[in-house]
């Protein structure tokens, strides 16, 4: 089962469990800044400390800085 897979029945088991469970989860494409993938999902107006942000990088590559 791949990871993106697993990140899916994470996100349903939240979501059956009584409506909104408080947390948003953004992927970020590739190339994209955190603050574009938050805009994009339409979540400026969310909470940071509720957005988890999803990226998939080479070992290689730098993450992006937040804030």
């Amino acid at each position: 089962m791949s990871l993106l897979r697993r990140l899916e029945i994470l996100e349903d088991a939240a979501l059956r469990q009584g409506g909104d469970p408080g947390y948003k989860l953004v992927m970020i494409e590739d190339d994209e800044m955190p603050q574009e993938a938050i805009a994009r999902s339409g979540l400026t107006n969310w909470p940071m400390d509720r957005i988890l942000l999803i990226s998939f990088v080479k070992a290689n590559r730098k993450l992006p800085r937040i804030g």
